[in-house]
């Protein structure tokens, strides 16, 4: 059976994804700057071990918020899951790999580990 992004399998995903959409005619350069701020500045909430465990990262080694963020957020959760990547920019990997990426999310919205 072939894969395709927007099936019956991947109803998790865009469930998880749909509020972003609906939003992204309303996002400026402004708005995602101060979105990539915020990483940096955030106090993460405290998270028990088991919920951390459903958390997924996913980032490029080249994004400015896995080079501002990832220490803070590591610290923070250091029992998520994190999935890194190199030589793509800010949502370079998905728009390349979409397949590969919407599989990836639907095993996270599953309560898979991705890793």
């Amino acid at each position: 059976m072939r894969f395709h992004p927007y099936g019956e399998e991947q109803k998790p995903v865009i469930i998880m994804l749909g509020p972003i959409c609906q939003n992204a005619d309303y996002m400026s350069d402004e708005t995602l700057e101060r979105e990539a701020d915020a990483c940096v500045t955030f106090d993460y909430p405290a998270m028990d071990r088991e919920f951390q465990k459903h958390l997924t990262f996913f980032y490029s080694k080249e994004e400015s918020a896995w080079r501002f963020c990832h220490r803070k957020l590591q610290k923070a959760y250091p029992f998520a899951n994190y999935k890194l990547v190199s030589g793509y920019g800010h949502v370079g990997y998905p728009g390349e790999h979409l397949e590969e990426y919407c599989g990836w999310l639907s095993v996270a919205a599953r309560g898979g580990n991705t890793i």
